[in-house]
């Protein structure tokens, strides 16, 4: 079985909703200086995934974010972002995330486990070889983003997987590499 600490609370910040403010802030950003430094372990394998993004939004291509829960909004955040950051067309950035777009306003848990749905998403924007799919989970094994990732590898698109595990099933169709 893997370990899901992102499904956790750590024992380190038992009670933290009742610490003082100054005491908490602190908490919080010791924990976003270890991810970025859990980020700096990958970059290899973050600059093989821009680099195929990248390639595929010059030939036409789209990049396609798929996530359930806060991955999903993140991945919508990014794909809002990107057209005007990099000057591509908004139709090249795309997210989806399980549930549909009322999950963009209400979060429901209960939609992530459905594999029929992610193929669904994929058929519903016409995924293909031309693509690249970027599945976001933060356990790695969310149900709904790693049937996606398959679903894209047997049409041909490029796919990555980021997640906090490793190892983790999400990994199983990446192209990229063992862990981002």
């Amino acid at each position: 079985m893997l370990d899901r600490q992102t499904e956790q609370v750590g024992g380190e910040y038992q009670g933290i909703d009742t610490w003082p403010s100054a005491q908490s802030l602190s908490a919080m950003l010791a924990a976003q200086r270890r991810a970025v430094e859990a980020v700096g372990a990958a970059l290899d394998d973050l600059a093989r995934a821009a680099d195929l993004v990248a390639d595929r939004i010059r030939k036409g291509g789209r990049l396609i974010y798929i996530g359930a829960g806060s991955s999903g909004l993140i991945a919508k955040l990014d794909s809002l972002e990107l057209p005007p950051t990099f000057g591509i067309a908004p139709t090249q950035a795309l997210a989806l995330i399980a549930g549909g777009g009322g999950s963009f306003q209400k979060l429901d848990g209960s939609v992530e486990d459905n594999p029929a749905q992610a193929t669904a998403d994929l058929d519903s924007v016409g995924a293909n070889r031309g693509d690249v799919v970027i599945g976001i989970s933060a356990s790695g094994s969310t149900i709904y983003t790693c049937a996606a990732l398959k679903e894209a590898r047997r049409r041909g698109a490029a796919t990555v997987g980021i997640s906090c595990n490793d190892p983790a099933p999400i990994y199983e169709d990446d192209d990229v590499a063992d862990r981002i």
